[in-house]
């Protein structure tokens, strides 16, 4: 029986996984938020491995890079980028067996994802990004998932949920807010708030653009569970 081991950024994203792991009556995969932190994300999931975890999974929300990447869609990258250009490849098989058992009107994108240890907020960094990478998405986890894939010679897939347009701003006090474990700090997030007051016109936007990527990430929990096509 394969095992999961899951990296998410935030812990509510792990929670997505935990409750529909209860709903469809199976078993959760190992679960670690690591709150973008690329060395964390390595760490764990070779940890996870090393409890027995036979593939790994990236799962969460990315930032779009391209009106390809709508907020909602559905990204299964067939290619990861780290900041230095290094490339890792998620496994083909496994991921177009995912592919191949969802429905068609979800219509998942399949290009590149770039991963990032920092967080691209403005229009213009996301456009420079995606013309210099070709890259649909961003997230700041893929990254360490993949390089610990790479080294411990296990498969692994990247899913992920647009939460924010190439044309959205992210709003500054955001990342500074999350804790080591993924959660959201209301401390420093109000902290943030006061040093970004402008903040304030872009988080409710936000909030209902996140909502609609994690209803995505739902849907594909729902349907993947326990091993998102792996034994297919």
């Amino acid at each position: 029986m394969t095992t999961l081991g899951v990296i998410t950024g935030l812990k509510f994203e792990a929670n997505i996984l935990r409750k529909a792991a209860k709903q469809t009556k199976t078993t959760a995969p190992m679960l670690a938020s690591v709150a973008g932190n690329q060395q964390r994300a390595f760490d764990m999931a070779c940890g996870f491995i090393d409890q027995g975890a036979s593939a790994l999974i990236s799962f969460g929300i990315a930032g779009g890079l391209s009106h390809e990447a709508p907020v909602g869609r559905l990204l299964l990258p067939g290619l990861i980028i780290g900041e230095h250009g290094s490339e890792y490849i998620p496994d083909k098989a496994w991921r177009m067996a995912l592919l191949g058992s969802l429905p068609m009107q979800m219509k998942p994108a399949t290009g590149p994802l770039i991963s990032l240890s920092f967080a691209l907020e403005k229009e213009a960094d996301k456009r420079k990004a995606h013309d210099q990478t070709g890259a649909l998405g961003v997230d700041m986890e893929s990254f360490g998932v993949a390089r610990a894939a790479k080294a411990r010679g296990v498969p692994f897939i990247v899913i992920r949920a647009i939460s924010d347009a190439v044309s959205d701003t992210l709003p500054a006090s955001l990342v500074p807010a999350m804790g080591e474990d993924g959660a959201i700090l209301a401390g420093a997030l109000v902290k943030g708030i006061l040093k970004n007051p402008g903040d304030l016109l872009h988080l409710p936007a936000f909030g209902i653009k996140t909502a609609k990527a994690n209803r995505t990430l739902r849907r594909v929990a729902l349907l993947g569970l326990p091993d998102f096509g792996l034994g297919l």
